[in-house]
Order: C-alpha cells, then structure tokens, then sequence
C-alpha cells in the first residue's frame, strides 16, 4: 500500500521474476483504476488520506481485492498488512511476509512520533509482528539480522541485489571532474549534509549528483544553502532504468548513512548497484559493512565532513586504487550478488508452498 508503482523489488524483482516463472501476477497498489505493466495488472486499493486512514481501512480494502482476485498466494509488503495473516488464517491461501525494513528499529527514529511513545510503540509492533508471523507460511527478509527474529524454518534471505540485466553502459558526457553519486532518499539520516560539506572541502574539483526525493522542504533548504551545493547536481526521483544509466555515467557511489540501529546491519540496495557498474564505493564505516564490502569500497565517519573530504582526494588522486577497487566491485556483482542468482530462492519459497 506504501510502494509505488513499478517499486523496484516488487515489480522489477520479484513481480517479474515470478511472471517469468509462469505465475499469474497481480499488485494490489494505492491506484484508482487498473492498469497494466510489463504484463502484470495493477489491482486499484485507491488512494490514502495519510498514515491513520491508510492503517484503519487499508486492510478492509485488501480484503476485498483477495476477495475479487482469489489468489492462492498473498504475497505482503507492508507491516500495516501483517494482521491479514491471523485473518485469512482458516482460508486456503498461501501467504508470505515479506521484511523490507526493520520497523520495530525505524520506529526508534521516527520524527512524527512523540519521542516519549517511541520505545513502547517500537517493542510493541515487535510484539504484534511475531505474532502475526506465526499465521504465514513463508517470510522473506533482507538481512540476517531481522531473518533472526522469525521461525528459521519458514524464514529466507532475499537480498536486494542489483538486476545484471538492467546494468548499463556508460556514456560520455565530456565531464572533466570527478564524478560522485547518491541516490535514495535525501534525508539528514542518511548524511547529505555532510556529504554536501565534503564536496566543498576536497580539495579538487568534484561534481555531486543526488537522486530521490527529499525527506522535507526544510532540509532541502538547508542543504542548498552548503558552500558544496554549487558542485551539486539535483535530478529528483527517478526510475529504475534512469537511475542506472546515472550510476554508469558516474566514477564513485556514495552511501554514508549515520550509525543508527536500522542501518548498522543493514545492506544497502544502492552500493550494490553502484559496484554492479564498476564503480568504488565510499561507505559509512559500520563493521557490518567493512565485513560485506571490503575490497569494494573506503570506509568514513559519515558524520565527519572533513574524513569524507579527504577520502574523495585519495581516489582522485590515486587512479590505482579506483582501478582496483572498481575490479573487485565488477567481479563481486557479476559472479555472486546480483538478482538473478538470488531470485532462486524467491522461486524456490514458491514452489516449496505449494506443493500438494
């Protein structure tokens, strides 16, 4: 109910993957009439006034959708669904939860939130997901750490690694400087405001492309009002067939998020696809990371505008280390983590279901 249409896991991943399986495919999405892309129907739940309206009557309208489709599987996407599970339990549909983010963590830094519910309301959506997991056949996770919080027996890793067969060519823009890329969410969590500072800092000339939306109006001015944000260059939200070609046509991809709990374990979707276009990679320095991404990437406080700084100079000016780096990047993405060799164990979840 939250994901756009054309959400890079669910359709492009997952959707597809599954259609190409021979399944019959259809997302339940926040539209008002049905529509069709790449052969999958789009199934109308209509719009949401906001969090509260989409929470209360989200459900009741999922309800009616499975009702007209009668699936034998549902396959969810968003923690305000996870009750259909208890629901639908006596029915003979197949159902699996599939864990995109760490709510219970999320909710911890949740701005709309009074701060004084935010501990309480955390450990009680835990609470609450536990266990409506009990009524799902199969969950799907995105990292180990939140797989570990589910029946091993029903639970998966799906990690959401880049599409091989989206990778792009690069073209060439005539672009003198050093080329860096950010693309996700503008958020202050996410550390664009040091990363902007970073810019102004270098001490060689380097441009800044950011993709995505930002989180407010007020940290976008914030930002704008940077020393580095006349290096920058903003495109806004962009597809996925989009966002690629930007990565192509960059030299380094950048994903300094601050050390948070949702994001010390987490497995950032956006360095994997930088890396699947050979670029290097400067990352927050999170042990977790340092363990998946060695060899790949450089590892700053993301917090300290003057260690990114000063990171973007070493790989300017060591063309060797870019080379190696960039080696490592290609042969990781291209022989192991890329969605094609991961979606067999989307297939396989399937098919163990629904097995007579």
């Amino acid at each position: 109910m939250v994901h756009p249409i054309l959400d890079n896991r669910i359709h492009y991943k997952e959707c597809i993957s599954l259609k190409n399986e021979g399944y019959d495919v259809a997302i339940a999405a926040p539209i008002i009439t049905e529509e069709q892309h790449d052969n999958i129907k789009y199934l109308p739940l209509g719009t949401f006034s906001g969090r509260l309206n989409r929470l209360m009557s989200g459900w009741r309208r999922a309800l009616k959708v499975i009702g007209e489709f009668k699936p034998d599987v549902i396959h969810i996407h968003d923690p305000e669904l996870v009750g259909l599970g208890f629901l639908l339990r006596k029915k003979q549909i197949k159902l699996i939860y599939d864990v995109h983010e760490d709510l219970p963590k999320q909710l911890l830094y949740k701005s709309w939130i009074p701060l004084v519910i935010r501990w309480p309301l955390s450990r009680i959506v835990r609470a609450f997901e536990s266990f409506s997991s009990k009524y799902f056949h199969g969950i799907l996770t995105v990292t180990n750490e939140i797989a570990n919080r589910f029946e091993p027996s029903k639970t998966d890793l799906l990690r959401n690694l880049p599409l091989l067969s989206l990778k792009k060519d690069r073209k060439t823009e005539g672009h003198k400087n050093l080329r860096l890329i950010y693309a996700g969410g503008l958020t202050r969590l996410r550390g664009i405001r040091e990363l902007i500072q970073a810019v102004s800092l270098s001490n060689q000339p380097v441009n800044l492309v950011l993709v995505g939306k930002w989180e407010s109006d007020e940290f976008r001015k914030q930002c704008e009002s940077e020393n580095g944000f006349e290096n920058c260059k903003y495109l806004g939200y962009m597809n996925m067939d989009e966002v690629y070609q930007e990565i192509a046509n960059s030299d380094v991809g950048i994903a300094t998020l601050y050390p948070i709990r949702n994001y010390l374990e987490s497995l950032p979707v956006k360095a994997f696809e930088y890396m699947l276009h050979g670029l290097p990679v400067i990352m927050s320095d999170f042990d977790y990371w340092k363990s998946q991404f060695r060899g790949a990437a450089l590892f700053v406080d993301s917090m300290n505008p003057g260690e990114i700084a000063k990171t973007i100079d070493n790989l300017i000016e060591n063309q060797n280390l870019r080379h190696e780096l960039s080696e490592r990047a290609l042969a990781l993405t291209t022989n192991e983590l890329n969605w094609e060799r991961e979606s067999q164990k989307l297939l396989e979840m399937y098919h163990k279901i629904l097995e007579p």
